[in-house]
């Protein structure tokens, strides 16, 4: 396997640019009361149990997105109790895998997913305990970091998530006394 390549500067500065341009417009349809900036607001999709995450999630393995075995982050599903909820989330609200801390691979297949028309398919989103007693705001994408990126890239403000349901309530509530949203 070759050695994997640092990105380069002029790749970062870019995606940077890109980021940057994307927050002015979001800042710019908020000024001016576009309904859009409604759209960047927390909502409940739909109530969804556990099992429904794992078929979606375990559909993104097989489609062969990522090289590893699922079995590990089923399992931490798992944990977090049977209550989910497919959400759309502000991604200002969220700690995901930033351009600037991404591979130029990264940042390539982001750029391939803000290509495609529509809507992603959601990634999976945590708001653990201890995020919850610091009330730090924001939660952490487990799965869909690209597609946050790439979200971003096009100038969108919210995903689909899915959460825990007592994870996405209490990260609702956080995200709005901390200002993120």
């Amino acid at each position: 396997m070759p050695p994997r390549r640092a990105p380069s500067v002029h790749h970062r500065e870019k995606a940077l640019q890109e980021l940057r341009a994307a927050a002015a417009a979001l800042r710019a349809r908020r000024r001016h009361g576009d309904a859009a900036a409604a759209a960047c607001l927390f909502a409940v999709v739909e109530p969804v149990h556990v099992e429904d995450v794992f078929a979606v999630y375990a559909g993104v393995f097989a489609a062969g997105r990522r090289g590893e075995s699922p079995r590990e982050q089923i399992a931490l599903l798992r944990e977090h109790g049977p209550e989910w909820v497919l959400a759309k989330v502000p991604i200002a609200a969220l700690n995901y895998q930033t351009a600037e801390e991404s591979s130029e691979e990264r940042i390539a297949r982001a750029r391939a997913y803000a290509a495609r028309p529509g809507v992603f398919p959601p990634g999976i989103a945590l708001y653990g305990a201890r995020s919850q007693r610091r009330g730090v705001g924001q939660g952490f994408v487990m799965d869909g970091n690209h597609r946050v990126l790439a979200a971003r890239m096009r100038g969108d403000c919210a995903v689909r998530m899915f959460m825990p349901a007592s994870d996405y309530a209490a990260l609702a509530r956080d995200a709005r006394e901390r200002g993120f949203i």
